[in-house]
């Protein structure tokens, strides 16, 4: 269970902050932390709220859209307590929110893991629209980032398309070892389609935008505090890009590769390495630890009230029952 990885999690976290340490010259990372103005934390605490805010309404909307009501209060702790699993690789175990609603609804895990699904799709057009933005950052040219914005929208419509979706599907059921799960896939994809409608995708995919929008500029504000100047495009970007390269490397919260990737594109964007290097640690600090803790908190007040404990049942498990 989540519980009792946190302190392997937390483990390889002081393992990785501790390479970047090395990474950086001691004595001159000891002065970043000193110079570092530390009553812009709270701003960077309140982006962070203001993401995780954006993501809750898109839970409770997507929620509704399916016939799911639920008490504000028992709303806030399932969808906390699902913020444990952002620990997860590509945060599928998020999927345990589902059963959280069946223990407090009888609703049918069935029934609401396609929102699951496309909070994690969203998410994915979120992400992609704030790194498309951000390639202005770069100074590249506009026919790249037409082009680029022309294939989100090209995979948007293609979602939504039952007949490319479907012979997608089809032609994976071929392939020998993706072939076992394309009838799950179809199955979710079948239940999630009244979700893809325009006005859901349109609604989800701005509060998706919004929250990868705080989340860069939490990262802005602390860059901020350590004296160095970059855009917010560019804050937005190395979020975005760090992102998606941390839940592409299917770790526990992409932790290493996320780490890696701020500090890297901190680097080309000329903070220097002490700087780039402290940065990220308090960016890390800030928008994944912080909410680990948040989730840990509502899940316990979830447990005391309710004596609910976490299912060992897996993902693939989840999607099977009825």
């Amino acid at each position: 269970m989540i519980r009792d990885r946190l302190w392997q999690f937390l483990l390889l976290g002081l393992v990785v902050s501790l390479l970047l340490g090395a990474f950086a010259d001691a004595e001159a990372a000891v002065a970043a932390f000193a110079a570092f103005e530390w009553t812009l934390l709270p701003l960077a605490v309140a982006a962070t709220l203001g993401n995780q805010l954006c993501r809750f309404l898109k839970w409770e909307y997507l929620l509704r859209r399916v016939g799911v009501e639920l008490p504000t209060g028992r709303s806030v702790q399932i969808f906390g307590s699902g913020l444990v699993m952002i620990l997860t690789p590509g945060k599928v175990g998020e999927v345990w929110k589902s059963w959280l609603v069946r223990d407090t609804t009888g609703t049918p895990v069935a029934r609401t893991v396609p929102v699951v699904a496309v909070e994690r799709l969203t998410d994915t057009l979120g992400v992609a629209a704030v790194g498309l933005v951000g390639v202005v950052a770069f100074g590249r040219s506009p026919a790249l980032f037409a082009g680029l914005a022309a294939l989100l929208v090209g995979g948007v419509l293609a979602v939504r398309s039952e007949r490319v979706v479907y012979g997608l599907l089809s032609a994976a059921g071929r392939l020998p070892v993706v072939g076992d799960r394309t009838d799950r896939l179809e199955r979710l994809y079948r239940q999630s389609r009244h979700l893809l409608s325009v006005r859901s995708l349109l609604v989800t995919w701005l509060l998706s935008v919004a929250s990868w929008v705080l989340e860069g500029l939490g990262l802005w504000v602390i860059v901020a505090g350590f004296g160095a100047e970059i855009s917010p495009t560019a804050a937005a970007f190395v979020f975005a890009v760090s992102s998606v390269l941390g839940a592409a490397s299917l770790l526990p919260g992409g932790l290493g590769v996320a780490e890696g990737s701020i500090t890297g594109l901190l680097l080309v964007f000329g903070l220097e390495r002490a700087m780039a290097t402290s940065a990220t640690l308090v960016v890390r600090a800030t928008l994944l630890w912080f909410v680990v803790a948040l989730a840990l908190l509502a899940y316990g007040t979830l447990i005391r009230e309710d004596a609910v404990t976490a299912p060992e049942e897996t993902d693939e498990r989840l999607l099977d029952r009825r």
